[in-house]
């Protein structure tokens, strides 16, 4: 650069172009080949004046990089992050008709869990909902899974607001972990002592988390505790429908609709069965 260090930070250990680097700033330099190939570096000199005092004995990185043709030109140099995903983005350097990419990663997921067991330990810990939150991206991620199960049993000891999703995560955690018998015994204690609504969320927890038989076998249980509930079988024809069982799902959705159902629960019988195109 013409001017001060163009300076990146890293608030967490990253991955530049495939090469491990720790959290921190540094400078950034960018090179340029006439075959439209180029270089990134990065320094641990990040405070230098340009490239005027540019030591490449202080390169923390130093990679390989393809350029592109841009179809206009840039006036004015611009940097932004684009093809974005959970885990990387490219940080774009665009000027004149070239552009620069380099890709940065994270380990989001070993980010995230260290950051819910510091956020854990302060106020936010007082608050049921938010170990259900933690040990549903566990869940959802299938990371520290025993750490899950710790945080959803802190959740529910502790009166997580709706139990029914709470005892879902901790089914579908402790399936996850291979501890079948443990599951099991969770299953039946819900589908036998919850309440409707508890044993509905239940339900859509395994279904979210592709257990269509389990789900269906819970939501069926519904039915027949509360078989005067249009909801029940309601909710029993979107297991069907999330496991694409057609028919089945709709049997269900009529059956709740001869019920004269809430206008919730109609609505959404009805929309299932136009898509069905039984209606």
């Amino acid at each position: 650069g013409a001017n001060e260090n163009t300076v990146i930070t890293f608030s967490h250990d990253a991955k530049v172009e495939g090469q491990n680097v720790p959290a921190g700033s540094y400078g950034f330099f960018l090179v340029i080949n006439s075959d439209n190939s180029g270089e990134v570096i990065l320094s641990k000199s990040f405070k230098s004046w340009g490239s005027f005092f540019y030591d490449q004995a202080q390169d923390q990185l130093r990679a390989k990089i393809q350029l592109r043709d841009l179809p206009y030109s840039v006036e004015s140099l611009t940097y932004d992050f684009m093809n974005a995903t959970k885990y990387s983005a490219e940080l774009v350097l665009n000027w004149e008709k070239k552009q620069f990419p380099v890709k940065i990663e994270f380990d989001v997921d070993k980010i995230v869990m260290a950051n819910a067991k510091e956020v854990l330990k302060g106020q936010t810990g007082f608050n049921p909902q938010s170990f259900v939150t933690a040990a549903g991206y566990a869940m959802n991620n299938n990371i520290e899974l025993e750490q899950g199960v710790k945080w959803i049993d802190q959740a529910i000891t502790n009166g997580a607001p709706n139990p029914g999703n709470a005892q879902g995560i901790k089914y579908n955690l402790l399936t996850k972990l291979g501890k079948t018998s443990d599951a099991e015994k969770l299953f039946q204690n819900v589908i036998t002592n919850s309440n409707e609504n508890d044993v509905n969320l239940f339900a859509y927890q395994l279904s979210g988390q592709g257990l269509h038989d389990k789900a269906i076998e819970a939501f069926v249980s519904n039915t027949k505790r509360f078989p005067n509930s249009p909801n029940t079988w309601d909710s029993l024809g979107e297991g069907y429908a999330n496991k694409g069982d057609k028919e089945n799902a709709i049997k269900s959705f009529k059956k709740s609709l001869s019920m004269n159902p809430p206008s919730g629960v109609k609505a959404n019988s009805e929309k299932f069965l136009k898509q069905f195109g039984a209606m």
